[in-house]
């Protein structure tokens, strides 16, 4: 009996403390769209910062980007929280293609005449500061530093999702 009360004394704190919850997972981090039909799927996840207004007056400015060896794809909206933002209504979006990873080649510009160009955030945590949403838009090249660029690039199923970086 004695050895029976010890070894519950003994495994007593490990039932206890093994079944603590745990904290939650950090949020998974991507940045994928289809850019003229063919996947295209940020190396480093979404790279989001907010920057704050500077009153009550002011929008916050949200900044959203993804990145890889062939381009970048930096987007900003003045932000209000969770909804659809109308581009170039309430926002901005660019691309700029890449040889190395640095080496810019091409870059483009939102086309203004683009009437489908928005990016929406669908969920919004500013106490744990994630951020997910998607996008959708087509850009038109503004310069071309290589032969062979397209004129256009259009993204499409843009989806991202990640954690808010605070910007000055």
């Amino acid at each position: 009996m004695k050895y029976l009360r010890s070894l519950f004394l003994l495994l007593a704190p490990l039932f206890l403390f093994s079944c603590l919850e745990e904290e939650a997972p950090a949020p998974e981090n991507y940045f994928i769209t289809q850019k003229d039909g063919v996947k295209w799927e940020s190396e480093q996840g979404a790279s989001v910062g907010l920057r704050k207004g500077q009153d009550s007056k002011d929008a916050d400015s949200l900044f959203i980007g993804g990145h890889k060896v062939d381009g970048w794809v930096s987007m900003s909206i003045g932000f209000k929280g969770v909804g659809t933002y109308k581009l170039p209504a309430t926002g901005q979006a660019r691309y700029y293609g890449l040889v190395g990873g640095d080496v810019v080649v091409s870059s483009y510009k939102l086309d203004k005449d683009d009437g489908n160009a928005e990016i929406v955030i669908t969920e919004w945590n500013p106490d744990a500061n994630v951020i997910k949403g998607t996008f959708r838009f087509r850009a038109r090249k503004l310069t071309e530093y290589s032969t062979g660029s397209p004129e256009t690039v259009n993204f499409t199923q843009g989806e991202f999702q990640g954690k808010v970086n605070s910007m000055p």
